[in-house]
C-alpha cells in the first residue's frame, strides 16, 4: 500500500515537472477593446454568455479574460498577453475561451 501511495506520489510529482518545464501553456496576444458584461441580456434565456470581462475578436465571437485591474481598461483598446484557458456561461452553455492576462498595453 505505501508503495502505491508513493509511486502515485512521484508520478503525480513527474506529470506536474513535464507540464511546467517541459511543455508550459502557450502564451496567446489579444487585441481589442475591453468590455464588462455584468447581466446577461435575457437572464431567463437559455445560452447566455457568461459574466465578466472580455474582449470581442474576429477569430471567436468572445475572449474572456482574467487578471488584476482590469476595470480601469474598460472601453480601452488594449494589447492583452496571457496563457489560455476556458469558461463557460449557465447551464455550462456556450463556452468561450479565456485568457489569465500576464500583461494588459493600452494601443492607440
Amino acid at each position: 500500500m505505501v508503495g502505491f501511495v508513493a509511486g502515485v506520489i512521484v508520478s503525480l510529482g513527474a506529470f506536474w515537472v513535464v507540464q511546467a518545464y517541459v511543455m508550459p501553456p502557450t502564451v496567446l496576444e489579444v487585441r481589442g477593446v475591453v468590455q464588462f458584461q455584468a447581466q446577461p441580456p435575457d437572464p431567463t434565456a437559455t445560452g447566455n454568455p457568461p459574466n465578466g470581462y472580455f474582449v470581442e475578436s474576429t477569430a471567436v465571437d468572445r475572449f474572456y479574460l482574467e487578471g488584476d485591474l482590469l476595470e480601469p481598461y474598460v472601453g480601452a483598446r488594449v494589447l492583452i498577453r496571457g496563457t489560455v484557458a476556458t469558461v463557460c456561461g449557465s447551464e455550462t452553455y456556450p463556452c468561450y475561451p479565456k485568457l489569465l492576462a500576464q500583461s494588459i498595453v493600452p494601443v492607440p
